[in-house]
């Protein structure tokens, strides 16, 4: 069990986003990895964490993960925008670091999708759920220095949900 401490969608304040310098990314080749920190008057975060909330969600094994199919009704919609302005704002405060990449902006891709990856292993339960508590995990921000691209690494976990 995880215990994750994280902010509401609506309260997240992007000036309160500091970035470490880069070090090498471990994960992708020539590439580097920037670590993202939330720090407000009340304390510090390793990461950017939030919730937010998503009606009539189906959930379906995905090769070795999860995906969650989102309706279209207007809470989800709404919910997918914020989510995605969320993004843009991350990496537009950083632009200055990546003067000649391109942004890949892997979040809203997915949502555009209607369709977001899990990392929940311990849900078995393959079916609708009329309300699911997601929560997002912003560790940092990977850049390309071969395709000179930039992004969010980010995750999606469930907190609870309802049928």
């Amino acid at each position: 069990m995880s215990l994750f401490l994280s902010s509401d969608i609506t309260t997240i304040n992007t000036n309160n986003i500091i970035c470490y310098d880069k070090i090498k990314n471990n994960i992708m080749n020539n590439s580097y990895f920037y670590k993202l920190i939330y720090s407000d008057e009340l304390c510090s975060f390793n990461g950017i964490f939030f919730t937010f909330k998503l009606n009539n969600i189906y959930i379906e094994k995905y090769f070795n993960k999860l995906k969650c199919t989102i309706s279209s009704d207007n809470n989800n919609i709404s919910i997918i925008k914020q989510i995605s302005l969320i993004e843009q704002k991350i990496l537009n405060k950083f632009s200055d670091n990546y003067s000649n990449f391109k942004f890949n902006y892997r979040i809203k891709e997915q949502m555009k999708n209607m369709n977001i990856k899990l990392q929940n292993p311990n849900i078995n339960k393959y079916t609708t759920y009329k309300n699911v508590t997601f929560l997002i995990k912003i560790s940092g921000i990977w850049s390309s220095t071969d395709k000179k691209e930039a992004g969010l690494t980010f995750k999606f976990f469930i907190i609870n949900n309802n049928k």
